[in-house]
Order: C-alpha cells, then structure tokens, then sequence
C-alpha cells in the first residue's frame, strides 16, 4: 500500500473498511470507492467555488449542499448493502439454530447435523462458514474457537454465542436432556430476536428515506425562495439604477 492509499484509507469513517469487507470487497477496492468519493466530492466543491466567484449564490448554496450529499450517498450504499448482509446472515443463523435443535434428538455427531444442514442455509457466505466449522471440528472435535467464530460471522447478537458455547459443550453430555431442551429454547429467541432485527431495519429505512426526501426538498425549496428573492430585488433596483 503506498502513501497516497494510506492517506485515502485514513479519511475513510471508522466503520467504512469493517462493512467493505464484509459484503465481500477487498481493501483496495475500498480505497477505490472512497477515492471515488473525494473526487466527486472535489468536484462539486469546485463548481459551488466557482459559482460563487460569480456571485450566483443559489447555484453555490446548491452545489455546497450537493457536496455532502453525493459524499455520503456512496457510504449510504455501502452502509445498506453491510446491512442487509447482516440481516441475511441473521436469518440464515436463525435457520441454523433451528435445525440444528430439530436435529439433536436424532443422536448424530454435530458433523452429521451440519452437513444436513449445510445446503438449506441462505446465504453462500453462511455456507462458507458452516464448512469452515465443520473442517476444523472434523480435524479437532474440541476447538471451541471454531464455535465462536462461526457465531460473529452469522450474527452480532450474545445469544449467538450462548447458543454456540452450549451446543459445543452438548457434545460432552450427549445424553442430558436438560441441554438439548435448553438449546431449543434458545433456538426460539434468536429467531424471535430476528423478526424484531428484521422490523428495526425496516423501520430505520423507512425513516432515512424520509430524511433523505425532507433534506432534498428543503435544499430545493431554499433554492426556490433564493432565486425568486433575486428576482424581487433585481426589479425593484431596476427603476432606481435606471
């Protein structure tokens, strides 16, 4: 990486690279996306100066407005993608807990669960991760790592890892009935707590997209209001400058 990707890779917002990776983009092309961004966003600063130089103070307002939206109209996107990887993630853990408590009165090892349940999981990423797992318990049946790392990658929540910890120990008592039942109660909840996961993002778009309408129409509407102010003013000095 050399001194200008450096420099790019520092005006980046802290959580811009983590949401880049996730959705599957290299950290190069990440500085690409957010070079992207710097130069548009020179761009429109350079045409707002310029209009501005030329006393056109709409047209400046406009552009200096214009600045910070096509700025962060690109981590917008960025931001929604990581977003809804992360719910596709959730419901594909969801799926996993599930399956995994209808599974374990079955007496198979917990390789034999997750293989059945390796192709009904919803994301090709969820998958990626279930065969990782499966490849390090298969080669070390007590790597508890493995169990925690497959739960960060499918969800954010603690109940994920709860829920990992508890299966990885499952293993030790296969006959406790107690843990069987209590991982089926915790299966449950992560599905519950994906339904409400599922209503908090729909909401949270539903209000960014009304704060996105209400910023445009009022840049809009500050536009109107400048340029008929002008108007007023050139034709009231009109009579007196002729």
């Amino acid at each position: 990486m050399n001194k200008v990707q450096i420099f790019i890779k520092k005006t980046m917002e802290k959580d811009f690279l983590e949401m880049t990776k996730f959705i599957g983009l290299t950290t190069e092309e990440a500085i690409n996306i957010q070079f992207q961004r710097i130069m548009v966003g020179i761009l429109y600063f350079a045409i707002a100066v310029f209009f501005l130089t030329q006393q056109l103070w709409t047209a400046a307002a406009l552009f200096f407005g214009m600045t910070v939206i096509v700025y962060r109209l690109r981590y917008s996107r960025v931001q929604s993608a990581y977003k809804n990887a992360r719910y596709n993630q959730q419901i594909s853990y969801s799926i996993f807990a599930r399956l995994v408590d209808t599974y374990l009165d079955s007496r198979l090892s917990l390789y034999a669960i997750f293989q059945k349940i390796l192709s009904r999981l919803k994301t090709e990423q969820s998958r990626e991760s279930l065969s990782r797992l499966m490849g390090r318990i298969q080669d070390d049946s007590e790597d508890k790592e493995a169990f925690k790392e497959f739960a960060s990658e499918l969800s954010v929540t603690d109940n994920a890892q709860n829920f990992m910890m508890t299966l990885y120990y499952s293993q030790m008592a296969p006959e406790d009935k107690n843990v069987v039942k209590e991982l089926g109660q915790m299966a449950v909840k992560e599905v519950f707590d994906s339904i409400s996961e599922i209503v908090e993002i729909k909401s949270a778009r539903i209000e960014k997209n009304g704060r996105h309408f209400l910023m445009v129409s009022f840049i809009l509407l500050v536009g109107i209001l400048m340029a008929m102010a002008i108007m007023y003013f050139n034709q009231v000095m009109t009579p007196i400058t002729g």
